[in-house]
């Protein structure tokens, strides 16, 4: 930290020297630290990277607020899903379900146990404002490293550390002592709370609101249930970085829980990438040894920053590039990865293994068996082509049967019952679905 109040950290990552603070003939300087906004705007401004495209950002604190048994567990636990299978790690406090409970609702959504094991890092919440217990969160934080990390609940929290949650003073000092150091650590926070009936926002003290870069608010659209598919919403109240959609919803129920489709722009039939993300691939070909800056990719898309962004998170996902002193550059294929070449309108995306469906248990595998990849890399879990194929394990909940191609996450239609939507898949998804493994909210 220097003068200014900024990480110097900061200042290098935008191509700043940080400043000293002088004296100036025995007398103190002036005001320390000004940032030249003009050489900001000149190398261009890049937005803040997603965690889980258009919900929530990496490295900032998010709030998700729903009235009690609405789905707010579920939402989290579906993110934490979404996380663990880019291969990053969760950390998860909780001081209002239990083990046992959570343990459940993360294998009825298709994780497997050495993936929890691996990825999943579960504590009952017992978190005090003492030193001691501060100084053993950060040292778990440093330790697991994770990118994503969730508070269940707010107000159980709140409590547990002697605090009110209608003080606004107490909710800023929770946030700036636990919150905030998490952040700062580079992970991404998601803090669950309550609605109270009637209400539109969180309960308690207003400084909630200052104190988060998102805030959303869960509602049940259509009722869901063990056996019926409905929908919930999501609507942020706020988004400090402005790049989030104002409303998400999600089919959920029945055995179903995935985004509901619509996006702004959807890939060609046959193509593996949208126009404009095909553009921003062929942009860092053509600058592959020294790379792109984030200004040049924006040209590649007419100056349109959230096409942009959605194009990197596209290629981010299908592991195409990587990013080093702010230059974007195609990521080297070792050999024995480049088993496959697609073209796309001309662009030839090295290293892209389309992954049969038997890989996936279609009804011919046998019952819990592992994704495997074709080529012979073993156990995908956790890899690039195992989230190109936006599948998951055998035994599921949320496995399709299907034949041909590869397997995806399941959607619901909202307000049907699984009885009316199982004619749609296979004798082995129909099983699978209608076994008794949902879970209540």
């Amino acid at each position: 930290m220097n003068a200014s109040g900024m990480p110097r950290e900061e200042y290098e990552a935008m191509g700043l020297a940080p400043p000293d603070r002088r004296e100036q003939n025995g007398q103190p300087a002036g005001l320390q630290g000004r940032v030249r906004l003009g050489e900001l705007l000149r190398g261009g401004i890049e937005p803040t990277p997603q965690l889980l495209e258009g919900i929530f950002y990496e490295g900032k604190i998010h709030s998700l607020a729903g009235k009690p048994g609405e789905g707010k567990t579920l939402m989290a636990l579906w993110a934490a899903v979404q996380v663990m299978m880019q291969g990053r790690k969760v950390l998860y406090l909780d001081a209002e379900n239990g083990p046992k409970l959570i343990a459940e609702r993360l294998r009825d959504m298709g994780a497997s146990p050495d993936s929890l094991d691996e990825h999943f890092h579960y504590y009952p919440a017992d978190l005090g404002l003492d030193d001691e217990s501060l100084a053993g969160l950060m040292a778990t934080v440093a330790e697991v490293a994770p990118a994503f990390v969730v508070f269940d609940s707010f107000a159980d929290l709140l409590s547990l550390a002697g605090l009110e949650e209608n003080s606004n003073d107490h909710c800023t000092l929770w946030m700036r002592k636990v919150a905030q150091p998490v952040k700062e650590a580079g992970s991404s926070v998601l803090i669950l709370d309550h609605i109270p009936k009637g209400g539109k926002g969180p309960r308690g003290g207003g400084s909630k609101l200052a104190k988060v870069d998102v805030q959303w608010n869960l509602k049940v659209t259509l009722p869901f249930d063990r056996d019926r598919t409905g929908e919930i919403e999501l609507e942020h109240d706020k988004d400090r970085e402005c790049w989030l959609p104002k409303i998400v919803r999600f089919s959920v129920g029945g055995g179903v829980f995935a985004r509901s489709a619509g996006t702004v722009e959807e890939p060609d039939s046959g193509a593996l990438m949208t126009e404009s993300t095909s553009r921003v691939f062929d942009a860092m070909r053509r600058k592959d040894g020294e790379g792109v800056r984030w200004k040049e990719l924006l040209q590649a898309v007419d100056g349109a920053n959230g096409t942009l962004q959605r194009a990197l998170n596209e290629l981010g996902k299908r592991d195409l590039f990587v990013k080093s002193n702010g230059r974007y550059r195609v990521k080297e294929i070792a050999p024995h990865e480049a088993t496959k070449e697609t073209t796309v309108e001309g662009t030839e995306l090295p290293g892209h293994v389309v992954v049969p469906n038997t890989a996936f248990g279609t009804g011919e595998q046998e019952e819990g068996a592992v994704p495997q990849d074709p080529v012979g890399k073993g156990d995908l879990r956790g890899t690039t082509d195992y989230r190109a194929a936006t599948a998951v394990p055998s035994g599921s909940c949320m496995s399709e049967g299907g034949t041909g191609g590869t397997t995806p996450l399941r959607g619901g239609t909202p307000g049907t019952s699984d009885a009316e939507t199982s004619a749609r898949y296979s004798d082995k998804a129909s099983e699978e679905v209608s076994r008794d493994d949902w879970w209540t909210c």
